[in-house]
């Protein structure tokens, strides 16, 4: 403000004296603006991972509802703000060697530009908004933020109206296989059973000590396994057993088998394959 109000000769006075505008260009203003960039990149990546952890609770499938695009462009803004502020304390205290990157550190502005143009040729629903519609009703409630807990909901007691639902949960898709269904949401199981959605995964939480996602997906694994051993599935490909199972992709089902087998499912199948020669 002070510069816009003055004359315009005092201006170019202003300008031609470059190192006073250097000066003030590292003032408290930009030291105040670096931080406010610092502050919110940080916060957006909170609450991205609220949300990838929360999903948990919701989706037995989260390849529709993660958000990995959006979390690899704030862990890239993230880092560019940190280098920008070294580098901006850099040219104003006059470090050596890293006083020399600025103001070249910008171009990971034009990094980021061209980032944003590779996604959006590679998944262009990003941007046009047909993954919305498409998913509409299942990314209602994913979307960044869920209501906030009340504290009660948050201590979830432990009372035999949760012990009940978790023990009927175990019955219901031990025998109606729910888990055979690739898309099953905790809302499906809310309509199953006419129960509060947060009654469910607080149920799951603590009786059976899992989100979920763990929970239906643990089951689909056990069915792979068994379909891996039955004969009668021999001429199946791995993936072929895994959608059979309930898994919807082959990435997914990868790294879920893994984590719960110990083992990839090429390694498991190899070893039932040894054990029957």
């Amino acid at each position: 403000m002070p510069y816009l109000l003055q004359s315009a000769a005092a201006k170019r006075a202003y300008l031609d004296d470059y190192a006073s505008s250097v000066q003030d260009d590292f003032g408290l203003s930009n030291q105040l603006v670096n931080f406010i960039h610092l502050f919110f990149f940080g916060w957006c990546i909170l609450v991205y991972r609220a949300h990838e952890k929360r999903i948990r609770d919701f989706y037995s499938d989260l390849s529709k509802v993660r958000l990995d695009w959006l979390g690899q462009f704030l862990y890239i803004a993230f880092a560019i703000v940190v280098l920008s502020i070294f580098v901006f304390y850099a040219r104003k205290f006059d470090w050596p060697f890293l006083s020399a990157f600025y103001p070249w550190h910008f171009l990971g502005v034009v990094a980021v530009i061209y980032w944003t143009a590779y996604r959006a040729l590679a998944q262009p629903m990003l941007f046009t908004g047909e993954e919305a519609s498409a998913a509409s009703a299942g990314l209602s409630d994913a979307i960044f933020l869920f209501p906030e807990e009340s504290a009660e909901q948050k201590k979830a007691p432990d009372d035999p109206q949760r012990k009940a639902l978790a023990e009927k949960l175990v019955q219901i898709m031990e025998l109606e296989r729910l888990y055979l269904n690739s898309e099953l949401t905790v809302q499906d199981l809310v309509n199953r059973l006419q129960a509060n959605r947060q009654y469910i995964s607080e149920a799951l939480n603590l009786h059976l000590g899992k989100t979920f996602y763990d929970f239906v997906n643990d089951y689909r694994v056990e069915a792979f396994q068994r379909l891996a051993k039955d004969p009668a599935h021999g001429h199946y490909t791995i993936l072929g057993l895994a959608l059979e199972a309930g898994f919807n992709s082959k990435a997914t089902f990868n790294a879920i088998f893994k984590k719960k087998v110990g083992m990839t499912p090429s390694e498991y199948i190899r070893r039932i394959k040894m054990s029957l020669n």
